[in-house]
């Protein structure tokens, strides 16, 4: 017989089964299906690491592939795209081993979807901030940044 898991615990169950023996979830036509690996992998490819918080995996495997294709992206950009293409494949693969009853069902975590989305926002932030101290800390006040920039586009033009 074929196992499946329900999709509001978890719980293994026998196909055909109409109602979840452990939190009593029923199934209309009494299959489910529990991961789309379609939906898994537009979600990998609007945002790396997404996919994997879809099938229930752990957020340190999310963020891992944020960050590669981040990182990888803004340095090398070959890299970035490798992991950016890892991370789709990944996530259309787990959820189709999901859906054949070869992985095991974990739901998605609300929580650890919003943290994907939040941590790189919060990391960007702290990034840009630094960038902006670093700016003020070596050129001073924003007028002497702009008057360096303005004197050195006039020399520049005065050359030309």
């Amino acid at each position: 017989m074929e196992i499946i898991y329900c999709p509001n615990c978890g719980c293994k169950l026998n196909k055909g089964d109409k109602f979840c023996t452990k939190c009593g979830s029923g199934f209309p036509s009494g299959d489910v299906q529990l991961k789309v690996p379609a939906v898994s992998l537009i979600l990998s490819a609007f945002y790396p690491g997404l996919g994997q918080m879809y099938n229930g995996d752990k957020l340190s495997k999310g963020l891992l592939i944020f960050f590669g294709f981040a990182i990888g992206s803004l340095f090398f950009f070959i890299p970035g795209v490798l992991v950016w293409i890892f991370g789709m494949y990944d996530a259309y693969k787990k959820a189709g081993r999901i859906q054949e009853g070869k992985a095991e069902y974990s739901p998605a975590r609300n929580k650890d979807i919003a943290l994907i989305i939040f941590i790189p926002l919060i990391v960007l932030i702290l990034i840009l901030g630094i960038t902006i101290y670093a700016i003020y800390f070596y050129y001073g006040s924003p007028e002497t940044l702009l008057n360096k920039i303005e004197y050195y586009s006039q020399y520049l033009k005065s050359k030309i």
